[in-house]
């Protein structure tokens, strides 16, 4: 498929469709070009690999090609700049437990909600499937089906033991796609980003967090200047305490700009409290304590409350999104109306 054929006019561009990058170092399944059919949910040996299109709205389907690996990256270059329209662009990293297909089907949702360009980087981060009677079990269903107390409580312990073997597998292999997610961020800033004329915003969701802060630990951005307009640290799982120091080694934006939200409440941030601080409770930066340490330079979006109950995906939740649709345009640069 040509750029040219990519492209299409510039009419249904800005009216019905955005441009979809994919950026991963999941494996390749090399059948097809169908859009959940490019990628697996192991780990390709050969680091990244990258393929792009359009999402079209209407049909909500996405016309995608896998590139030539020796050439993708200068074909990705090729196709950024011939983009006319001026919608913004999202450089998204999402979290724990999604298959490519899942993951996927979320940016796409994302990607139409704001009316944005997408660049999406998608880690290998499910492992394990939690068989769905165990989390029924857990919600006390059990009962109501003839199943005792005593299976049920194994079922429930069932259910904890094999969500927390996958959590703790998908923090590794969040930790091992660190290096992945640095030449993903080298690809934006070297070929995406100079052909890009407006905003740009890195969006880290959830464990995607885990390796933004193995990017400020691992690189070194001094000499990039400055490769995003803002950052949104969106309901992040990672330690509360510390994110001011992994922050300010960033160096890819201003500080003024970096913007984290929180939902006390979060149930997915809870377990995470469960999993990794002993039963501390409120010690993620998305449902941090109101006595961590701060700094005023960034912003602290905060959603708690019964608007926000116990959502994860706050800016693109069912129930959320519409409480937060106009904060997030705003840190995005969507045009308001």
């Amino acid at each position: 498929m040509s750029i040219e054929n990519l492209k299409g006019n510039t009419d249904d561009l800005n009216n019905n469709k955005a441009a979809m990058v994919i950026i991963s170092n999941r494996d390749v399944k090399y059948k097809d070009n169908i859009e959940y059919s490019i990628f697996n949910n192991g780990v390709n040996a050969r680091g990244n690999r990258i393929a792009f299109g359009w999402h079209y709205f209407i049909e909500n389907k996405c016309k995608l090609k896998l590139q030539e690996y020796d050439t993708q990256a200068e074909s990705l270059q090729r196709f950024v700049k011939e983009i006319d329209n001026d919608k913004p662009w999202v450089f998204f990293v999402h979290g724990n437990n999604q298959t490519y297909k899942k993951n996927l089907k979320k940016s796409k949702l994302i990607q139409k909600n704001y009316d944005v360009n997408m660049v999406l980087f998608s880690w290998p981060s499910r492992t394990y499937n939690v068989p769905s009677i165990l989390v029924q079990s857990a919600f006390g269903i059990g009962k109501f089906i003839g199943i005792g107390k005593n299976k049920r409580r194994r079922f429930t312990n069932r259910l904890w033991n094999g969500k927390l073997k996958q959590y703790k597998t998908a923090q590794g292999m969040a930790d091992d796609s660190v290096a992945e997610f640095c030449d993903a961020i080298d690809i934006f800033s070297d070929y995406i980003s100079p052909e890009i004329h407006t905003r740009k915003t890195l969006l880290t969701h959830s464990l995607g967090n885990r390796l933004l802060k193995g990017l400020a630990e691992k690189r070194n951005f001094n000499n990039h200047g400055q490769i995003v307009d803002s950052l949104l640290v969106h309901q992040a799982d990672v330690e509360a305490n510390s994110h001011c120091d992994w922050l300010f080694q960033l160096n890819i934006v201003t500080y003024e700009n970096i913007h984290i939200t929180r939902n006390k409440h979060d149930a997915v941030l809870l377990l995470s409290d469960l999993a990794n601080n002993s039963l501390e409770p409120l010690s993620r930066l998305g449902n941090h304590s109101d006595g961590i340490t701060k700094d005023d330079r960034f912003e602290y979006m905060n959603y708690t409350g019964w608007k926000y109950w116990i959502e994860h995906e706050l800016a693109w939740g069912k129930n959320t999104f519409n409480h937060l649709e106009i904060d997030i345009n705003k840190i995005f640069g969507q045009k308001q109306f």
